[in-house]
């Protein structure tokens, strides 16, 4: 199977299952509730919602910022500029296809600063790392401060649907195979690539990943750890903070803090895991998180269309500019590899 069909393959399941998941979600509600919808929607002050959906934007600069220290430390020091353009556009690419902004990303770099895209996709994953312990921290922090109130979300709305039915027994013997399958096909790759390790392309292949160790080890020479940890706070600070911006345009959603915006950054992360660019799955995650504080459902899901809407409409506005700008300074190369 091609790359491209296997990357269109992935967009189509993926946005046919955010679509499928509004078809169901908007399906259960009823004329009433369509009504109220429309009602939110029409009594919305917008401009909170858009000044939110620009401290989200402003968060994709801390993550540069960031990352152009990973770079840094391994010897590269690209335009900060370029650095920025190439994270915009690394989210729009991402509501197209699965990946490709961060391959884009890193292919940007390539052809403005000569950053090897092994290297930078080395970064790039450890950066993904740090995300996801940023993101489970903030989950653990949500269900320590708020324990009895999310506990039984999670458990109802998340941990049940994952659960295999039909016992432990099964469960054990499906795990089991999955991972003997797992040791056989990695078994498998290893003796052919040590029994062709002379092959040129196993040795290009070979390169490719020592300069993806050499990115994942990169956080090992910072030379400022904490301003690291400081950005990474950043980033997932504005994210919360964005939503706590986006409550003003409602009345119901206005006295609401801190507490429902960190438990709506942790599973509103998830709704982005289920789907496409969390199409479909994060107004009705959103509407969820807010029963829990007094919101009804119906504004809680209008409130996540709004704050979805808008930060999308952002995400492909930035991304397409920031394309734009940084494509003026491409200097495409006439060697073929991009590996140092």
């Amino acid at each position: 199977m091609s790359k491209t069909l296997s990357n269109v393959l992935k967009l189509v399941v993926s946005l046919g299952l955010g679509i499928l998941i509004v078809w169901l979600t908007v399906r259960q509600l009823t004329a009433a509730d369509i009504e109220v919808v429309k009602g939110v929607f029409r009594r919305t002050q917008y401009h909170w919602v858009i000044i939110g959906a620009l401290v989200g934007m402003l968060s994709n600069v801390a993550r540069a910022e960031r990352w152009k220290m990973l770079l840094n430390s391994i010897g590269y020091t690209p335009k900060r500029s370029n650095v920025i353009y190439s994270v915009f556009v690394m989210y729009a690419g991402n509501l197209l296809f699965p990946r490709l902004g961060e391959v884009s990303r890193c292919t940007i770099l390539y052809n403005t600063d000569r950053v090897p895209v092994d290297k930078s996709i080395g970064t790039m994953v450890l950066e993904r790392v740090v995300d996801v312990v940023c993101m489970l921290s903030i989950g653990l922090i949500a269900l320590i401060w708020q324990y009895d109130l999310l506990m039984g979300l999670l458990q109802d709305k998340f941990l049940s649907h994952i659960s295999i039915k039909g016992g432990s027994f099964l469960t054990s013997y499906i795990f089991l195979f999955i991972v003997l399958l797992l040791v056989a096909l990695i078994g498998g790759v290893l003796y052919l690539f040590f029994r062709m390790r002379s092959h040129p392309f196993v040795v290009k292949i070979e390169g490719f990943i020592r300069g993806m160790i050499d990115g994942l080890l990169s956080i090992r020479r910072l030379q400022n750890p904490l301003l690291f940890i400081f950005y990474s706070i950043l980033i997932w600070g504005m994210y919360t903070y964005m939503l706590v911006i986006c409550y003003h345009s409602l009345p119901e959603t206005s006295d609401l803090g801190l507490a429902s915006g960190l438990a709506i950054v942790f599973f509103g992360g998830i709704a982005f895991i289920i789907s496409q660019g969390g199409i479909g799955a994060y107004p009705p995650v959103v509407a969820l998180v807010l029963q829990l504080y007094g919101i009804s459902y119906e504004v809680g899901f209008a409130f996540g269309w709004l704050v979805w809407s808008l930060q999308t409409a952002a995400v492909i506005l930035f991304g397409v500019v920031s394309f734009i700008l940084v494509s003026r300074n491409f200097h495409f190369h006439t060697d073929k590899t991009q590996v140092q």
